[in-house]
């Protein structure tokens, strides 16, 4: 049944406690913990209440039974915490602290609760149902639920076996840049911000840098990186490496970042704008018109007709002559100049 401490001093004494019903300790009201490292036992579904503003230390707590959920209805402090397997351990949005150890076979859910106050190390199946800071803690699976809430990482965090991210959910490793470990599958239904994916360009060839998801890149798991513009052409393939260059960018290039997990699912990453950089000089001059020389036909000579003796050459003819030489070379020079200019802005181009 129920257990009621409603004024007084609750000594657990040396003996086991079992509660099948409610947990309610009042304002005031005191509850000592075992002093042999007894425990309190809850073998059935039902809540949990510490209503002092400094919380009762429950000590060796054992969630056990049969499908049970042990929920929360305040901030609650333990010494030592395990859960039997197929139980959960519903915190809400309330704290808690847990001093001593934890030994997590079961489920813990927490929707925007204070849960940095729980041991290092492996902590167990955990989900988190709303907005809020995933300790950096060991998980066996990690389920971040709800839709359209923000999950933000508070240090390195390692999944020993799935990563579940639901519709519409973000989960943001900060400008910290924490990483990420997934040893088992990520299904990425919502948004990772990868804020270490990065690029750098230089000399026409761009590298892409994404964010490790796993730490070790063995078997299927493999990242896949492609230019959204021509995915068939520009594409990395299957590569177990977090690093790959295109070396043929485009302006206003986009690349896309995808996952591969071991059981060959595909998750999408992100998506990386990376603009190209040039090598050198790359500007070149398009002559559209070039101004052609006139071309001033040479006249061949006519041979002259025989003269009489008697007959001196006109001046008039000869004064042509000359006049024609004249302009020839002139015209000559003329064109000599025009292909020389163009033949200079040939180099220089």
């Amino acid at each position: 049944g129920n257990l009621t401490h409603s004024s007084g001093t609750l000594a657990q004494s040396s003996y086991a406690l079992n509660i099948a019903g409610n947990l309610e300790i009042s304002n005031n009201a005191t509850f000592t913990k075992s002093t042999n490292n007894s425990a309190l036992t809850f073998n059935n579904t039902g809540t949990l209440t510490d209503s002092n503003a400094s919380k009762q230390d429950l000590g060796v707590v054992i969630i056990a039974g049969t499908s049970t959920t042990r929920t929360f209805a305040s901030s609650t402090l333990m010494s030592d915490l395990t859960i039997n397997s197929g139980n959960a351990l519903a915190i809400g949005s309330n704290s808690f602290t847990l001093t001593g150890t934890i030994t997590n076979n079961g489920l813990i859910t927490v929707s925007t609760g204070d849960v940095s106050n729980i041991p290092t190390g492996l902590v167990g199946d955990f989900t988190f149902t709303d907005t809020n800071t995933i300790p950096d803690r060991t998980y066996t699976t990690l389920t971040l639920s709800g839709t359209g809430k923000t999950f933000t990482l508070s240090g390195n965090t390692t999944i020993q076996n799935n990563l579940t991210i639901n519709t519409n959910n973000t989960l943001d490793h900060t400008t910290n840049h924490y990483t990420l470990s997934v040893d088992g599958t990520l299904t990425n239904n919502g948004t990772i911000l990868n804020r270490q994916d990065s690029y750098t360009s230089e000399c026409n060839q761009t590298t892409i840098q994404a964010f490790a998801i796993t730490s070790s890149l063995s078997g299927n798991k493999a990242y896949y990186i492609y230019r959204q513009d021509s995915p068939q052409e520009f594409n990395s393939g299957y590569i177990q490496s977090t690093q790959w260059q295109d070396t043929d960018p485009h302006d206003g290039a986009v690349y896309t970042i995808k996952y591969r997990n071991q059981d060959l699912s595909e998750t999408t990453l992100s998506s990386i704008s990376a603009p190209p950089t040039t090598c050198g000089s790359r500007t070149s001059t398009t002559i559209s018109s070039i101004v052609k020389p006139t071309i001033i036909p040479i006249l061949e000579p006519q041979p002259e007709e025989p003269q009489q003796p008697q007959v001196e050459p006109q001046p008039e003819q000869t004064l042509s002559k000359q006049q024609l030489i004249i302009q020839i070379k002139a015209k000559l020079v003329e064109l000599i100049t025009q292909l020389i200019v163009l033949l200079q802005e040939k180099i220089n181009n």
